[in-house]
Parts: structure tokens; C-alpha cells; sequence
């Protein structure tokens, strides 16, 4: 009897341990369970774009492939007899291509300025912004919820432009056949100088802070 009695209670202890054991391991695993946070993925993430391009908007001077992003910045030179695009190409998370166009205006008579196209070593690019891995990349979805109109409030009073003879800059987004673009006439003066009850000072204030990260005077 006694030994039947000592065999059942070593069933049991095992029995509970065994059990106990199980538990642990299914309450480790459920610590670690927890995702990770993932990087967003330039070519894996199609970004919030709006409308259809085509090459009637600009003639890009390469070819995109699938889930590879274009972004242009664009300047128009008030006093110049030019503007000028870059255009930064990027794929896996990299900077793979940059261009740069020298575009002479065409409203101009006996404009002696010359169309150039020129492909940049991206290695001379040595600020870390335009390498996409380290632009935060919420700036960007969280800007791509604006559209163009958004830039101006209705107001009771229309402020005329307060500079003239100033740049207008442009930024566009270009992905898998989509694009949204952006452009304002000298966003930094007016952010400082001007009157802005009927703009929208957010907005053109994360345009600036766009074009900078690229390097881009204003």
C-alpha cells in the first residue's frame, strides 16, 4: 500500500512540474511576442500619392522602376533666365541617382541660356538627410496628407504677395505612376515677413523643413 501510495504521489510531483514547466515556456513566449517596430521600407510602402503622372507634367530624364521613388525639388529664379530641378532617385532605403537640370524659360526672348542635364556622383552628396534611411519618413506621409489648395485659409482679407522678384519652390513626389506636388512663392520670407491670417502657417512651415532636408536654399 505504501508503495503504491509513494508512486502515485511521484506521479503527481512530476505530473505538476511537467505542467509548471509548460506554463513557463508559454509565458516566455508570450513576452516575446511583442512585434518589433519595423523601419518603414521606401520600396515596400506605397506612399499616400494623389494623382496620375505622366510625362505631360515633366519629362523625367530616367526611367523609374516599380516601388522606386523620384523627389524633385524644383526652383523657379525669379531674376534668372533659368530654373533649375533635382531630382533625387531612391530605392531600398538608399539614394541611388541624383540629376540635375538647368531648364532656360521659355517665355524668354533670345534667351541665350542652354537646356543641361547633369547625373551627380551621389557620393558628394555628404549630408546624411538625403540619404532617405535618415529622413523621418512620418514627415512625409504626415505632409502627403495636404494637397496644394491647403496652403491658403479663407479669410476675410487677401494679402498680396509682400516680395516680388523672389524664388518659387517645388517638391514633387513621384512613385509607381502616382505624384503629388507642392509649390510656393518665397515660403521662408513669408513665413518671417508677411502677413499670415490666410495661410496656412503648419503646413508651409513642414514644406520649408522638406526642402531643407535636401540641402535647398531658400
Amino acid at each position: 500500500m505504501r508503495i503504491f501510495l509513494y508512486f502515485v504521489f511521484i506521479s503527481i510531483f512530476h505530473s505538476c512540474e511537467h505542467k509548471g514547466h509548460q506554463f513557463n515556456i508559454k509565458k516566455e513566449k508570450e513576452d516575446y511576442s511583442i512585434p518589433a517596430i519595423d523601419t518603414l521600407k521606401i520600396n515596400k510602402k506605397t506612399h499616400a500619392l494623389h494623382d496620375d503622372w505622366n510625362d505631360s507634367i515633366l519629362k523625367l530624364p530616367y526611367a523609374l522602376q516599380k516601388d522606386e521613388i523620384s523627389i524633385i525639388i524644383g526652383i523657379s529664379y525669379g531674376w534668372l533666365a533659368y530654373n533649375e530641378l533635382q531630382h533625387f532617385v531612391y530605392s531600398n532605403n538608399r539614394l541611388i541617382k541624383v540629376f540635375k537640370e538647368k531648364i532656360p524659360k521659355s517665355y524668354l526672348k533670345k534667351n541665350k541660356e542652354k537646356y543641361h542635364l547633369e547625373e551627380i556622383e551621389k557620393n558628394t552628396f555628404t549630408n546624411k538627410n538625403c540619404n532617405y534611411n535618415n529622413l523621418n519618413t512620418l514627415e512625409i506621409d504626415s505632409f502627403l496628407n495636404y494637397h496644394q489648395n491647403d496652403f491658403h485659409i479663407k479669410s476675410n482679407r487677401v494679402y498680396p504677395p509682400c516680395v516680388i522678384d523672389a524664388n518659387a519652390y517645388s517638391i514633387y513626389f513621384i512613385q509607381n505612376k502616382k505624384y503629388a506636388s507642392y509649390w510656393f512663392y518665397a515660403p521662408k520670407y513669408t513665413l518671417q515677413k508677411c502677413p499670415t491670417e490666410n495661410i496656412n502657417v503648419k503646413m508651409l512651415q513642414d514644406f520649408v523643413k522638406l526642402l531643407e532636408h535636401w540641402d535647398i536654399e531658400i
